[in-house]
């Protein structure tokens, strides 16, 4: 199976498993080691979302042994699990003036990277 294929079929197993099915994922598959995130930033996976209308585009660079990339699907599957909550904290830092916006907006990203983690690891112990 390609690796996009592989990716494709991961991306829906992950949806199902999660009940995240109503989200309209696309792939952006990037042949190379990594995807730049910004000038000074790289990683091997990542998602944007939308939840206006449920849509997403996960970025995943290919070339790596397909557990690796099971557990980044997972994972950033789980971001999605977790788009109604990030949309709550969003709309209630909305409310606060800009250094404490700023500080909680800060402080749900590292939680909710810590609990996508740990949710991750607990739903691929194999990998």
């Amino acid at each position: 199976m390609g690796e996009k294929r592989h990716v494709l079929a991961r991306l829906a197993y992950w949806q199902h498993r999660l009940g995240i099915q109503p989200w309209r994922v696309t792939v952006n598959a990037v042949a190379g080691p990594h995807i730049r995130q910004s000038d000074e930033e790289t990683t091997l996976c990542r998602i944007e979302r939308n939840p206006d209308d449920l849509s997403a585009v996960l970025h995943v660079a290919l070339g790596r042994a397909p557990d690796e990339l099971d557990n980044d699907i997972c994972h950033e599957c789980l971001h999605l699990l977790l788009g109604e909550t990030n949309t709550l904290v969003q709309m209630l830092a909305g409310r606060l003036g800009a250094e404490a916006r700023r500080l909680a907006q800060d402080q749900w990203r590292d939680v909710e990277e810590r609990l996508v983690s740990m949710l991750q690891r607990a739903l691929t112990p194999d990998t």
